[in-house]
């Protein structure tokens, strides 16, 4: 993410983050990006015709815990923040061994978003090693690279619902209601 700002409206913290991404897959300032905020009320329950419709139940997640993984603290911040913002519990970690300490520690944690590229685990193994201790918990993987930066990884990509960042809300909010990917026995 190349632009991040933080703003209190309403009487409420909002971080944004917005970037743009060039060929070779490394972060590029575009002066030509704007960012929009729509701003709603997570705890209202009245559906409108603003692109916030799509958002309807998404805020009704206060029994549901997630572990949210990235190496990159900006990101792992502003992350964490959308899932709280949407009602989850959340726990934040920055690599793939804390992510499996967290699970040892928080049993009850019921879907993992995870950054695809880390140092040491990456996301794929992260989630191949979650589903072998954890088969019950649903994992979602996110990636800002552009495609030649994850060559060789579409196939194991293929085994979890996967988001490009910058992902909108109501896509990654669909992500993590749609049905999680059946394990891959031949891993």
């Amino acid at each position: 993410m190349i632009l991040m700002g933080k703003f209190v409206a309403r009487g409420r913290r909002y971080t944004v983050a917005t970037g743009d991404w060039n060929d070779a897959g490394r972060g590029a300032y575009n002066e030509d990006v704007s960012v929009l905020v729509h701003l709603m009320n997570a705890d209202s329950t009245k559906a409108d015709s603003s692109p916030a419709s799509d958002l309807d139940g998404a805020a009704d997640r206060s029994s549901e815990k997630a572990l949210v993984v990235d190496d990159q603290p900006d990101v792992l911040e502003v992350t964490s923040e959308i899932f709280r913002t949407f009602g989850y519990e959340v726990v934040a970690v920055s690599n793939g061994p804390d992510a499996l300490e967290a699970l040892r520690q928080h049993p009850d944690i019921d879907i993992v978003f995870s950054d695809v590229v880390m140092p040491g685990m990456d996301g794929i193994t992260l989630g191949r090693e979650i589903r072998r201790l954890h088969p019950g918990i649903k994992i979602v993987l996110a990636s800002g690279y552009a495609a030649p930066a994850l060559a060789g990884k579409d196939d194991a990509l293929r085994e979890f619902t996967f988001l490009r960042k910058p992902y909108p809300i109501p896509e990654l909010l669909k992500a993590l209601r749609r049905p999680d990917k059946p394990p891959n026995t031949s891993h």
